[in-house]
């Protein structure tokens, strides 16, 4: 399999990863809050492929996000729109010239979305 084409499939699926990328949102501070939307650019040129083990890196990808934020009813809260930078590792199977499938995800990115953290509002 051809590394730019690999780096090209494994870009495609960790933009679409639902439940890493939701889950990632676990342990925010000052907590947990409801994900309303979000994105993440990754581009192939963030992700560096090992094959012999069947393992791939990806750095400073984009990770845009929207959380409901102030209270449980809809009258107390609000959404906001956060981005981070991210990073992590994974791994993946292959069949032939295709990545079938990415699993075991690891993302790293500043959970701190107080005003003190390092957040930007979009």
């Amino acid at each position: 399999m051809d590394l730019n084409v690999a780096r090209e499939q494994i870009a495609e699926k960790l933009a679409m990863d639902v439940d890493a990328w939701v889950s990632s949102l676990d342990d925010c501070v000052p907590g947990h809050y409801g994900v309303q939307d979000w994105e993440v650019s990754a581009h192939p040129e963030d992700i560096w492929v090992d094959f012999p083990s069947m393992s791939f890196t990806f750095k400073e990808v984009d990770f845009d996000f929207e959380i409901r934020q102030g209270g449980s009813r809809e009258d107390d809260s609000m959404d906001m729109s956060f981005n981070r930078k991210a990073s992590g590792t994974g791994k993946f199977e292959c069949s032939g010239s295709r990545i079938t499938n990415i699993y075991d995800l690891e993302i790293e990115f500043d959970l701190d979305l107080t005003e003190d953290g390092k957040c930007t509002r979009i």
